[in-house]
Parts: C-alpha cells; sequence; structure tokens
C-alpha cells in the first residue's frame, strides 16, 4: 500500500508466508516506511519491521538447539537485509 504524499506512513507491505521452511510452517511480516520530520532540506524515514511465525517439531531438547539455530539465523538474515537496504538507499552497493 502506497500512502498519499501528505500520509506519514509512505508505503505498507504485508507478506503472507505459508510454510516458509523446514522449521517455519508460517509466517507473517510487516514492514512500514514512516517518513521523518527533518523536513524537506533533510529527507529521511524510518523503517519498521515486524514479524512473526509459527514453528512446529521445536520441542525437547533437539528442538531447542535447533530453534536456538533458526532463531540465530533468522536475526542474521534480517540484520544483512537491512544493511543490504541501508547500502542501497545510502549508494554504498
Amino acid at each position: 500500500m502506497r500512502g498519499n504524499p501528505t500520509d506519514q506512513v509512505a508505503s505498507a507491505i504485508a507478506e503472507k508466508q505459508l510454510y516458509s521452511s523446514h522449521y517455519f510452517e508460517t509466517a507473517l511480516d510487516l514492514s512500514f516506511c514512516v517518513r521523518g520530520s527533518n523536513g524537506p532540506k533533510q529527507p529521511g524515514f524510518y523503517l519498521i519491521m515486524a514479524m512473526g511465525s509459527e514453528q512446529a517439531g521445536l520441542t525437547g531438547a533437539k528442538g531447542s538447539i535447533v530453534r536456538k539455530v533458526a532463531v540465530g539465523r533468522s536475526v542474521s538474515n534480517l540484520r544483512e537485509a537491512l544493511t543490504t537496504v541501508r547500502n542501497t538507499l545510502e549508494g554504498n552497493q
């Protein structure tokens, strides 16, 4: 969804995944691009991302180890994605 030029939210994206991987059965990601209030001479925005997922089979001793690895990879992948977005927007490709 794209907002109007005068809206605080410039755009919003909702992404629903059904069976996104072996460990994550469903996932819902929400991303919002909110305009900053620095004024026209210093344009900027905030990128807000909210992510949720449902896991199966991550119980017990083995499940706790697998869950730790899966969550660690998710955080690592998110960090890489946000760094890529920042570098692209700043021209540091």
